[in-house]
């Protein structure tokens, strides 16, 4: 997600926001500018202009666009944006992170200057941007989306909900005072999250592939809310399933970094067997390879129980089939339905040599043959500036 802001000055401050590719809605605009402006304090007033470019990743390409203008960063499509399907890969968190950088870049320059080597600038804009998606949709949630969106791949523990107390709820406040309590939030408040930086091993890569068939993220956290009310203990336990399967996973990557620095020879090895197998054949092989392989298959068990359980289609049996279908090619490691869940996307851990290997064996294979397949990859940053000459 991309943001451009200009502005002129004026004796009252106007916004204009221009989306030729991406629409959230006007009340996601407001609530994210409200908080922003509240955080600039006193400033010069500018009648401004913010155009939101979105990257073809975050919602599904109509083939034709992308036939028209095969070089292009930017795709426009035939229906609103509203209609086109999104790939689920938080494209309003990484709006509500680009607009907030955006418009703390013109009305505090210095705090955005350096954000990309100065932390505590980073967490400001992190800040603010979660309170921003917060009031922009009416809940506190768990602010991974928007953590990762802006420091790139992390281990995150979420804030304490409290720490907003009713913030998201700007209509409650006068101006001035909202914009103290907001300065106060976002200077001065201890936060207690955890957001430490993780990537992938050298030789494995990710690949997303976009199912074209779109989620309302927000009817699927409430529905799993709900069953968590009403069934805390078992809910609990499956939680707690799911988390360690999770911490498992960041273990195992961890372990093979630290072999990859302490014997190459072996680890490489180990990555060429990785390129020869299938999940399932790694899954009752031995080793980190099986362990890497089986704990895709643990958390994959979590989010299919929380599915039956609480009706929510985090995975559902669609994409269990393709996800079943996936680990049987080779050269792919395990893989999961992304984010929230849903209909929209798979995403696999692949050995990084095979990826071309691997969208060939899916052509070929009925339940795989729809999926299209992203140009992406795992980023270790979040928040970049970008040359203007891209965009005008």
């Amino acid at each position: 997600m991309h943001a451009v802001i200009q502005g002129t000055p004026s004796d009252v401050t106007t916004i204009t926001v221009n989306s030729p590719q991406f629409a959230e809605g006007t009340w996601k605009f407001s609530a994210e500018l409200t908080g922003a402006f509240a955080y600039r304090a006193k400033s010069l007033h500018y009648n401004i202009e913010i155009t939101i470019y979105s990257d073809d990743a975050f919602h599904s390409q109509d083939p034709e666009e992308l036939a028209k203008n095969p070089t292009k960063i930017f795709h426009n499509h035939k229906e609103p944006i509203s209609k086109v399907p999104k790939t689920g890969l938080g494209s309003s968190a990484a709006l509500v992170s680009v607009v907030t950088a955006a418009i703390l870049s013109f009305y505090k320059p210095e705090l955005t200057k350096d954000f990309t080597v100065n932390r505590t600038s980073l967490d400001r804009i992190h800040f603010l941007a979660q309170l921003a998606h917060c009031a922009a949709q009416k809940k506190i949630g768990s602010g991974f989306d928007v953590a990762s969106a802006v420091f790139g791949s992390i281990i995150y523990r979420r804030f304490v909900a409290s720490t907003l107390g009713d913030l998201t709820s700007f209509e409650n406040y006068e101006g001035l005072e909202y914009a103290k309590l907001v300065q106060t939030l976002i200077d001065s408040t201890d936060w207690g999250l955890r957001t430490d930086p993780i990537g992938l091993p050298a030789g494995f890569s990710l690949l997303m592939g976009d199912i074209s068939g779109g989620s309302e993220t927000p009817k699927m956290v409430s529905t799993v809310l709900q069953w968590r009310k009403e069934n805390p203990e078992r809910s609990l336990e499956v939680w707690t399933d799911l988390n360690n399967a999770n911490m498992e996973l960041v273990s195992l990557l961890d372990n093979f970094t630290k072999l990859y620095e302490s014997s190459p020879e072996l680890y490489n090895a180990m990555v060429e067997k990785a390129k020869g197998a299938s999940g399932a054949e790694l899954s009752n092989s031995d080793g980190l390879l099986k362990e890497l392989a089986n704990s895709f298959t643990n958390i994959r068990k979590g989010l299919k129980t929380m599915t039956l359980e609480s009706g929510a289609p985090i995975e559902p049996d669609s994409q269990t089939a393709i996800l079943d279908e996936s680990t049987k090619l080779t050269g792919v490691i395990g893989g999961v339905v992304p984010g929230a869940g849903g209909y929209d996307a798979v995403c696999l851990l692949v050995a990084t040599d095979s990826v071309e290997s691997i969208k060939k064996q899916a052509a070929t294979n009925p339940v795989l043959q729809h999926v299209n397949w992203l140009k992406l990859h795992q980023e270790n940053v979040g928040l970049t500036c970008e040359s203007l000459e891209q965009y005008v």
